[in-house]
């Protein structure tokens, strides 16, 4: 997506002729025993006890950019070419033109249909022919169609129209979105799946998370922009990540990004990329107030942003509790001391009991 520009950023250090190893990153992450030894050194990892998590404040933030990317092992010499490669993006980010107008364009029948499916009076026949303009979100909603929350009886859904029929406006508006946003993540690879897909996956169990906080506490409009703003706050991530990709594409195939470096870049930057998508794409006011800043402080959980900025926390810490990267019951701390409402920490402590129950089975 991004290898025009940043063959052009990146000139100084033309590519060799390799082909890309994709697996080379993963092979910088430490072993697992390596990160036991490393937890009990260091007590940043699995913790002896309940009564230690309590003791000490958990950093999620952290722990989850260890889950997305690999923890570093300390010995992990300085790397010239990924600080190059980040210097050059961040460089970028700085004038997010550049990035935006190299990625796929917010199709009208996104932001059509979002406000379409809001109308009772919609056409249906008009809202298909734009789906079908875009073939990327027409697959998707058939995915979505045919996926065990929507499909209804044994036959495949093979067709937009029953498609359309059987997800319902919400399930319509969320098939639309994902198939908008998919187009940010890299080719399916096994660099991808290891890592790339970890934040798909995180997006959408945050907008979930999101849709079920603001119906509890706001409204049902409410919790439709908030699983909009959920799913599409995790895309300056995307693209951080695929840059990266792209990048050592250009300037050398054979070498991996750096994960600390690329951790650092997420952390620092992936919130000011996102807002400059939101407002690239001209979404209403109503939506791009409503993303949150990861260094805000909520005080109260009745707002969009809020539920959001919750529903984030709790699909970081489930996704660390099934990936063994902290304990369930340190999981259930942080519900009772971080989370600011009983709705949020009762979803949290819902979504946790089953695995504390399998690890006891």
């Amino acid at each position: 997506m991004f290898i025009q520009l940043l063959n052009s950023v990146l000139s100084s250090i033309y590519p060799t002729q390799a082909q890309p190893d994709y697996e080379a990153f993963a092979k910088t992450r430490a072993t697992k025993d390596e990160l036991q030894t490393q937890a009990t050194n260091n007590n940043s990892y699995m913790l002896a006890s309940s009564d230690r998590a309590a003791e000490e404040n958990l950093d999620v933030n952290t722990e989850f950019y260890d889950y997305l990317l690999g923890k570093c092992p300390n010995e992990l010499t300085e790397d010239k070419l990924t600080e190059f490669v980040v210097e050059k993006i961040v460089e970028l980010i700085h004038t997010p033109q550049k990035i935006l107008v190299e990625m796929p364009a917010m199709p009208t029948s996104v932001t059509n249909l979002m406000q379409a499916l809001s109308d009772p009076d919609f056409a249906l026949n008009t809202l298909l022919d734009q789906v079908e303009k875009e073939p990327v979100v027409a697959a998707m909603l058939i995915k979505q169609a045919n996926s065990a929350k929507y499909k209804r009886g044994l036959k495949p859904v093979s067709d937009i129209k029953t498609a359309f029929i059987n997800l319902g406006s919400t399930g319509v508006k969320e098939g639309v979105l994902m198939g908008f946003i998919k187009q940010l993540t890299p080719p399916s690879n096994v660099y991808f799946k290891l890592f790339g897909e970890r934040i798909w996956l995180h997006a959408q169990q945050s907008a979930e998370y999101a849709r079920v906080l603001a119906k509890d506490l706001l409204d049902e409009e409410d919790s439709e922009i908030a699983y909009f703003v959920a799913l599409l706050n995790q895309v300056g991530k995307m693209i951080i990540f695929r840059l990266m990709i792209d990048a050592f594409k250009v300037v050398d195939p054979n070498t991996p990004p750096n994960s600390r470096a690329l951790k650092a870049l997420m952390h620092k930057k992936a919130h000011e990329l996102t807002l400059a998508c939101a407002e690239f794409w001209q979404l209403p006011e109503e939506v791009l107030r409503e993303f949150p800043n990861q260094h805000k402080t909520f005080i109260s959980p009745y707002s969009i942003s809020a539920c959001v900025a919750q529903a984030i926390d709790i699909s970081m810490v489930i996704k660390l509790v099934e990936g063994q990267f902290i304990e369930a019951r340190q999981g259930l701390v942080y519900a009772k001391e971080q989370l600011l409402c009983d709705e949020a920490e009762n979803l949290l402590i819902k979504e946790i009991s089953p695995l504390i129950e399998g690890a006891q089975a």
